[in-house]
């Protein structure tokens, strides 16, 4: 990433995610995996205080979009 990039970490601003399996592999289509990763986004969510507002799984990638808990003082 660019050193010149500018991160807001305190914006409070909803994000767009998009996460891709390695080279674009099925990966999710199967169901174990799926649901390890819904799963392991859950566990994420809870631990940082995450708003996900939605999400969509398909079998090579995720769309997730989210922001912090606007309640949790950091």
């Amino acid at each position: 990433m660019p050193w010149s990039l500018k991160r807001y970490h305190r914006s409070k601003q909803a994000h767009f995610m998009t996460i891709s399996c390695y080279r674009r592999q099925s990966n999710l289509q199967e169901p174990c995996l799926r649901d390890l990763f819904l799963r392991s986004l859950q566990r994420t969510r809870v631990r940082y205080g995450l708003l996900v507002y939605g999400f969509v799984v398909m079998p090579e990638h995720a769309f997730i979009y989210w922001s912090p808990n606007r309640r949790k003082i950091y």
